[in-house]
């Protein structure tokens, strides 16, 4: 039998707590500090390893340019769950079915309940009271923990309300 390591609530609150309470438009020069806050190592520009308990400790940042020619830091993501390669049928759902005790660890953190179903799904989303978001996104094999910036959200909740299907969202534009 394939065992699955979640995240408890006292590994992930600490991490949501600092996440959160991010400035808007944090410059992505800022990076290695929040690394360095949270206790994880910074491998590359934009990447690097965890410090929790799960089999593949890695996160990813993104950023992109803002009005002052900087870049703004807009998405960190990073495992919350031991990946399970190779395992197949079995290991999707064990994933399926961490599910709702991620939830409720995050929502836990959070203070609050889910807003709403992720987007694309499978996965949820909690709309933050400063706009910002934090997605739980359900993979085959893992699950990530993303936390979105105001700015990346906002168009996220634009292209919900105008109806835009994510899969074409860029059908419209020219080749």
């Amino acid at each position: 039998m394939t065992d699955l390591r979640s995240l408890t609530s006292e590994e992930l609150c600490p991490v949501l707590a600092v996440l959160t309470a991010l400035p808007d438009k944090t410059p992505f020069s800022a990076l290695q500090d929040i690394v360095d806050q949270l206790g994880w190592t910074l491998r590359g520009r934009s990447s690097g390893l965890t410090s929790l308990p799960v089999s593949f400790q890695l996160f990813g940042a993104v950023g992109l340019p803002d009005p002052d020619g900087n870049r703004e830091l807009v998405k960190l993501d990073f495992r919350v769950t031991d990946t399970l390669k190779d395992a197949g049928w079995f290991g999707k759902k064990l994933i399926e079915n961490a599910v709702p005790a991620m939830v409720d660890v995050v929502a836990g953190c959070l203070g609050f309940q889910p807003t709403r179903p992720k987007r694309v799904p499978p996965g949820f989303t909690w709309d933050l009271p400063d706009g910002k978001q934090i997605v739980l996104d359900q993979g085959d094999d893992v699950i990530v923990l993303q936390w979105w910036a105001k700015e990346i959200a906002d168009i996220e909740r634009y292209e919900i309300n105008r109806g835009i299907d994510p899969a074409h969202n860029l059908d419209d534009r020219p080749a």
